[in-house]
């Protein structure tokens, strides 16, 4: 039965889902976590990879509800916003909320050899406090790994774990000196001789440079998972369960978004809640191609979505690369190397070595922003999803593009 009011969008834009029925597709994965932290004491390590806004913050807030995982006390720290980059600034904020996730749970802990004082105030501005004096000193590790013992002693017999959400920004702090590049090392110290400890690490896709580069010892320890797309049938629950009752998608019209969202969460339920709007705007109940045309239209004029993953591409070249992949879709010959490399010779842009444009390609793949298609002889690549190229149409002059990538390759 259709109602007459829609009443308020059920879909979750721009926040982490907090409900676990808008979770779609995540059991899966949030059953392999468990599984890995299942057993053992020593070095429960997850590095759980996926780019920007594919779900990562989302399983780590379910996985931090109350007996979500029997056995282990979650502590959720995210690395975004970190007001300092220091290794004492990183070192200080996992002790925080270390010792804020156990007074949650009715477990009082302190800082190893700091007198503590007594305070009318709560407990928790009170460890801050202390945890700001504590840090002060010129041994910022040695106070964490003092003072995570003690938890983890306090915490028995459960263990902790630690979630850190946007590792990736701690990765931004060496690369600019403003992190000292020991504390990778630092934290694999942690997590490899503290018993009782474990960690979920999670991070874009770029986790894989890391993962090549001084940060393999940490990761040596993990157990690799990814959050990418969703199952297709997923998928179109996510588009039609939310909305039973109030409106009703037609099959080509459920499909036809799915596929243009290339099943990312994020993107279709920007979309559902685009549509939604309209169809509440306009006293439509039923969602037809054309409905969904004019969502996407109004969707892609104000979405920050695209954007964002076009300033991640970070160079004009590989810019091009993407525009080139799209206008050259329905070009009898297939969008590979070889014809990337002799349309940057049309327009004009010098590649010094075709290995170039070979890293270019492995480096939007690992973005997702394009992919390979077998179906072609060959292999042929395209963008990865579709609602970007309608973006490109809108918002991205090739020509200018043109320029800009003749412009930075002169420059090199």
């Amino acid at each position: 039965m259709i109602i007459d009011d829609l009443g308020r969008s059920p879909y979750i834009v721009g926040n982490p889902v907090d409900r676990a029925d808008m979770l779609f597709g995540c059991a899966d994965i949030m059953d392999r976590i468990k599984r890995h932290l299942g057993g053992g004491d020593h070095a429960n390590v997850v590095l759980l990879e996926g780019n920007w806004r594919t779900g990562k913050t989302s399983i780590l807030r379910q996985l931090a509800k109350t007996g979500a995982l029997p056995g282990w006390i979650p502590v959720y720290c995210s690395f975004h916003g970190l007001d300092g980059m220091a290794g004492a600034d990183v070192f200080k904020l996992l002790a925080l909320r270390i010792g804020g996730a156990l007074w949650d749970d009715e477990i009082e802990t302190w800082i190893p050899g700091l007198e503590r004082t007594e305070s009318a105030k709560p407990f928790k501005i009170v460890f801050g406090s202390a945890l700001r004096r504590a840090f002060a000193g010129g041994r910022p590790f040695e106070t964490l790994e003092l003072y995570v013992e003690a938890a983890i002693r306090a915490a028995k017999p459960r263990r902790v774990l630690l979630m850190i959400d946007e590792f990736d920004k701690l990765r931004e702090g060496i690369d600019s000196g403003r992190t000292g590049a020991q504390v990778p090392e630092n934290l694999r110290h942690l997590l490899q001789h503290q018993a009782g400890l474990g960690a979920i690490i999670a991070g874009s896709r770029r986790l894989k440079k890391l993962r090549e580069e001084y940060w393999s010892a940490l990761f040596g320890l993990g157990y690799r998972i990814s959050v990418s797309a969703l199952p297709e049938d997923h998928a179109r629950r996510l588009v039609t369960e939310p909305v039973a009752g109030r409106l009703r998608y037609l099959p080509q019209a459920r499909d036809r978004l799915v596929s243009l969202c290339a099943g990312h969460p994020f993107l279709i339920q920007s979309l559902c809640s685009r549509v939604f709007d309209q169809a509440a705007d306009g006293g439509e109940r039923t969602i037809t191609l054309d409905a969904l045309d004019r969502a996407v239209t109004e969707m892609l004029r104000d979405n920050e979505h695209f954007p964002t993953l076009w300033g991640y591409a970070e160079t004009e070249r590989r810019r091009l690369i993407l525009a080139l992949c799209h206008r050259l879709a329905d070009d009898s010959d297939a969008v590979n190397i070889p014809l990337l490399l002799r349309q940057f010779e049309e327009c004009g842009v010098q590649v010094r070595r075709d290995q170039e444009v070979a890293d270019d390609i492995a480096e939007l793949r690992e973005l997702e922003l394009i992919e390979l298609d077998r179906s072609c002889r060959g292999g042929a690549y395209r963008l990865s999803v579709p609602l970007m190229a309608r973006w490109m149409e809108m918002n991205v002059d090739f020509d200018e593009l043109v320029v800009r990538a003749r412009m930075e390759a002169e420059q090199r």
